[in-house]
C-alpha cells in the first residue's frame, strides 16, 4: 500500500513537472522586459516601462469593479520583479517610503487617474454593460471599437489596437473615449462623433511633460475626429457641451 502511494505520488510528480516546464517556457511569450533583463540604465527602457506602469493603471482604473492596488504599486515600488517575496524580510519586500517623494510623477498620475473615476459614476457602477442606450440618450453604454469605429477585431489574435466609448451615465456627466495602442507604431484612430460635444484628451500615457495626467490649461477640443496614438500608449478624451470647457 505503502509503495502505490509512492508510485502514484512519483507518477503525478512527473507530470506536474512536465507541465510546469511547458508553463516556464511559455512565460516569455506571455510577458514582456521592454528589451532587457533586469535593471537597466537604458533611458529608452526604462522610459518605455514606465509607461507600460501608467497604461496599466490607466486601464484598470476605467475597468468595472473594484481596482485593486498592491501597496507601493502608485510609487513605483517594483519589488525588483519578484511577485513572490512574503518570505523575504528585507529591502527586497519593505515599503521604502522615500519614494514617495523620488517617485512623485507616478504617484501624481494614480492620483490623477483615481480622480478621474470618481467623477465618472459611468465607471463604478455595479452591473454589467448591455451595449444598450442609456436611458434619456441616444447613445449605448458601452460600444467597442478597432481601427474603425465598431469594429472590435475580437477574432484577430495579433489585434494590438482597441477602444471603447463609454456614455455618461446622464446629459451632466462626460462621455469617455478610451484608445489602447500597444503596437511598436503610432496609429490614427477615429473618434466617435457626439452631437452639441467636443473630445478633449485628459489623459496621454506618453506625454513627457506632464505626469499622463493632462492639466486644464492643456486641454484643449479636438478639431478633427481621429486621433494619432503614440506606440504603447492609452489616450482617455472626455467630452463636453460645445462651449463648455470644464
Amino acid at each position: 500500500m505503502g509503495m502505490g502511494l509512492v508510485a502514484c505520488f512519483l507518477k503525478t510528480y512527473g507530470r506536474l513537472e512536465r507541465i510546469f516546464h511547458t508553463v516556464r517556457h511559455a512565460i516569455p511569450a506571455l510577458s514582456w522586459n521592454c528589451g532587457f533583463e533586469g535593471e537597466t540604465n537604458d533611458p529608452l527602457v526604462a522610459a518605455l516601462r514606465r509607461r507600460q506602469a501608467k497604461n496599466f493603471i490607466a486601464i484598470l482604473m476605467v475597468s468595472r469593479g473594484v481596482p485593486m492596488l498592491l501597496a507601493g504599486d502608485e510609487i513605483w515600488r517594483t519589488q525588483r520583479g519578484n511577485n513572490n517575496a512574503w518570505c523575504h524580510d528585507n529591502e527586497l519586500s519593505w515599503f521604502d517610503w522615500s519614494l514617495v517623494e523620488t517617485e512623485r510623477d507616478m504617484l501624481e498620475f494614480v492620483q490623477g487617474m483615481i480622480a478621474l473615476r470618481r467623477r465618472h459614476p459611468s465607471l463604478m457602477r455595479n452591473v454589467f454593460f448591455t451595449g444598450k442606450p442609456v436611458p434619456g440618450r441616444d447613445i449605448p453604454d458601452i460600444a467597442w471599437h478597432g481601427i474603425r469605429l465598431n469594429e472590435p477585431a475580437w477574432h484577430d489574435g495579433t489585434a494590438q489596437f482597441l477602444a471603447f466609448t463609454i456614455s455618461g451615465l446622464n446629459s451632466s456627466e462626460a462621455d469617455l473615449h478610451v484608445m489602447l495602442n500597444m503596437a511598436d507604431v503610432e496609429t490614427n484612430l477615429p473618434l466617435p462623433p457626439l452631437p452639441d460635444r467636443d473630445w478633449y484628451t485628459v489623459v496621454d500615457t506618453s506625454d513627457s511633460v506632464t505626469t499622463g495626467i493632462l492639466p486644464h490649461e492643456r486641454q484643449q477640443p479636438l478639431l478633427r475626429l481621429a486621433w494619432c496614438v503614440p506606440p504603447h500608449t492609452v489616450v482617455i478624451v472626455e467630452s463636453r457641451v460645445h462651449g463648455l470647457d470644464r
